[in-house]
């Protein structure tokens, strides 16, 4: 409402300032700041989206693998199904 204002009132006045005005964007949990429109994946399993400065997340549900032994790998969120070689000891 503000900015609204400011524009109208330099519409009216006739002068135009140089006026830097920053995007709004997101501060995480962290501190870090996120542009406005900017998707990112917070942990394996949240992505998050930046919008008008409200970061909105949601998280993976993930069903399980149709096998008996699985693993979630490293930096995945959802669950594999192990090989034969892997969960096999060698001899």
């Amino acid at each position: 409402m503000k900015t609204i204002l400011y524009v109208l009132f330099v519409l009216a006045c006739g002068a135009v300032p140089v006026v830097s005005v920053p995007l709004s964007t997101c501060v995480t949990s962290t501190g870090l700041h996120i542009a406005d429109g900017y998707t990112f994946k917070a942990t394996p399993c949240e992505l998050c989206t930046c919008h008008i400065g409200h970061l909105t997340c949601g998280v993976q549900d993930c069903a399980l693998p149709n096998c008996e032994s699985y693993t979630t790998p490293p930096g995945q969120c959802c669950p594999v199904c192990q090989s034969v070689k892997d969960s096999v000891p060698a001899i």
